[in-house]
């Protein structure tokens, strides 16, 4: 690879050789069993064109040095949301809100959650959510009162605690909307004005390497069912434009 972002040296399984009709010979270098922890690119290597240099030796020819060669290393889009008290395993759920709710007010979000970009191009978010529904869900409470519709400006996603205050945050807030009523659900776009840039190290500490997320809720107060209410939040990742 370019020295001048990486240099790796890799033992070639199979040499696969074609002779053109100029006499030219042609090679194509195969490397399998590469892991993660097999001397393989970090994940933040920029995507791009990278030289090769390969010396080879085989039975019809002493010694050949490839210096020329190229391949193409793709970009990678990967992101991680991880709970701020254990960055090392990602979560599949999140809680809304924090331990005291009361329907028709405002329950800021007090759990940190952490997105990190893993892969090797600028990332943008894009969020949506279903309409929360009761644990028992359509049963209980005679059927009243136990799905909460969401508006468009109850579900709050943001970079700091506090819904009330944006002073702490650099992203600007989006809402989580349910949908209408033909079920589409739009997506709010959500993160920094440049993007979530590329680490430059395992570390990922770089500036907006990482964006926070907290969930702050405003249950209606026409959800009267008492009970744990849930639903699902989706986020599409794209390469920053």
């Amino acid at each position: 690879m370019n020295a001048t972002v990486a240099n790796y040296s890799w033992k070639l399984d199979q040499i696969d050789e074609t002779v053109f009709g100029d006499g030219r010979l042609g090679c194509n270098y195969t490397v399998s069993g590469l892991n993660s922890n097999d001397n393989t690119p970090e994940f933040y290597i920029l995507p791009g064109e990278y030289k090769i240099s390969a010396n080879v030796t085989n039975n019809n020819w002493n010694k050949y040095n490839e210096s020329n060669a190229t391949w193409i290393y793709n970009e990678l889009i990967a992101i991680g949301l991880t709970d701020n008290l254990n960055l090392d395993n990602e979560v599949s759920s999140v809680i809304l809100g924090n331990n005291s709710i009361i329907i028709g007010a405002w329950s800021s979000g007090n759990h940190n959650y952490v997105m990190t970009n893993w892969g090797n191009v600028p990332l943008e978010t894009a969020w949506n959510a279903s309409d929360p529904e009761h644990e028992n869900y359509p049963d209980p409470c005679g059927g009243i009162g136990n799905k909460w519709i969401l508006q468009g400006d109850d579900m709050q996603l943001d970079d700091d605690s506090r819904h009330e205050d944006e002073n702490n945050g650099e992203v600007s807030p989006i809402f989580l909307f349910g949908g209408d009523s033909n079920d589409n659900n739009p997506e709010r776009v959500y993160g920094y004005d440049t993007g979530m840039t590329i680490c430059s190290s395992y570390e990922c500490n770089d500036v907006h390497n990482k964006l926070n997320a907290y969930f702050h809720i405003k249950p209606p107060s026409s959800l009267t069912c008492v009970g744990a209410y849930s639903n699902l939040i989706v986020y599409d990742v794209y390469a920053f434009q």
